[in-house]
């Protein structure tokens, strides 16, 4: 299993995090596999994220960045602070748009399957 872990986390290390380094975690790609893997099985269509569409269409529509900071938002565990040095905005511009990226979906992102489902479609996304 180690050797199977250590295989996909080059690869996708690679893929996903580009060529600046040497050696990847798994842990640092597990969620890319677990896409991966869903995709040779599942339609995307079939997890994909209402909440996603609706922030995703609000975006485009204000030209905001309410999708990236909010994934960067639970990427962090939801801590403001990792969170605004990361997107490299001040703490209160991100608590600001973590509010209205919720205000916009109606979700508070309390149970385990809305968030995951939203992960994977923006990933899916941005891949």
């Amino acid at each position: 299993m180690a050797a199977k872990q250590c295989r996909e986390a080059i690869q996708l290390g690679t893929e996903v995090k580009g060529n600046g380094h040497v050696f990847y975690r798994f842990s640092e790609v597990h969620t890319h596999y677990l896409l991966k893997e869903l995709k040779r099985t599942l339609p995307m269509q079939m997890i994909f994220s209402p909440c996603y569409t609706v922030l995703k269409q609000y975006d485009k529509e204000h030209n905001t960045d309410l999708c990236h900071v909010f994934m960067q938002y639970l990427t962090h565990g939801r801590n403001i602070n990792q969170t605004s040095a990361d997107v490299f905005l001040h703490r209160n511009t991100v608590m600001n748009k973590v509010k209205e990226a919720i205000s916009v979906m109606h979700n508070e992102f309390e149970d385990t399957q809305t968030l995951m489902a939203f992960i994977l479609s923006y990933l899916n996304d941005h891949m």
